[in-house]
């Protein structure tokens, strides 16, 4: 599944650097076959674990480049390995987005359905829906549009990064989170890859419109790829994350 977001990553035009963080073998051989990928170090056992916050992951990345290079990009443009149908022109048109309004951070929105969506009543372990029940069988053309994040694209400035880390005593799985300005940048609809399940159908998907990427990844090694990245990192599903960056 990874190599997806290595093949959109690497045909992306706006890209300063693309550095991968992972602690699994595999998938740094695998980046190694893509040129513009750098994979400048393993990352720490200790920040490969179920639980490790996402953006303990992102500030270890930037720690490493600043004290090994002196580099210190504007900005981080992160892309998680559990979005495969992410192109380099939906990577190329959020920079172009972000360079323009010059936000905080940015994050990518898709359309979804309020109707739809209940909230978990602990107390009496009852679903209550989010939209009024009176209101629930009105058309759909009723509601107003909703949109719900997707994870497919997240940009954050690097001061941001800092101070959300520095901060905070509660690490989001994102850190723009903790960002006062995110600005929505709305993408078609994706789906999230929370099973293996899941990234059978979107690669049949993916191979009918795109082809095989690059690395002809197929099979039972896509999906041992898949449990890789199921395992090893946090409970947003990865186990390696390319930090996008430019200056």
């Amino acid at each position: 599944m990874v190599e997806w977001t290595f093949e959109a990553s690497s045909r992306a035009k706006k890209l300063d650097r693309i550095i991968l963080s992972t602690d699994s073998d595999e998938i740094i051989k695998l980046a190694k076959k893509f040129p513009k990928i750098e994979c400048p170090f393993k990352r720490p056992e200790h920040l490969a674990q179920y639980d490790t916050p996402h953006l303990d992951v992102i500030v270890h990345a930037l720690d490493y480049l600043k004290d090994e290079s002196n580099y210190v990009p504007e900005a981080v443009f992160t892309l998680q390995p559990t979005s495969p149908q992410r192109t380099a022109s939906d990577i190329d048109g959020a920079i172009d987005v972000f360079l323009r309004d010059r936000p905080e951070a940015l994050s990518s929105y898709q359309e979804g359905d309020c109707k739809n969506l209940f909230l978990l009543d602990n107390e009496n372990n009852i679903m209550k829906p989010f939209v009024e029940r009176t209101k629930r069988y009105m058309p759909r053309q009723s509601f107003p549009q909703a949109y719900r994040e997707n994870g497919a694209i997240l940009i954050q400035r690097t001061e941001s990064i800092y101070k959300a880390y520095n901060n905070s005593d509660v690490k989001p799985v994102v850190s723009c989170l903790l960002a006062n300005q995110v600005q929505p940048y709305i993408t078609k609809s994706f789906t999230d890859i929370d099973t293996e399940a899941d990234w059978d159908v979107v690669e049949k998907e993916l191979l009918k419109t795109y082809g095989t990427p690059e690395m002809e990844i197929k099979g039972k090694q896509s999906h041992y790829l898949f449990k890789v990245i199921q395992s090893q990192l946090a409970w947003s599903g990865l186990s390696s994350c390319c930090g996008h960056s430019w200056r």
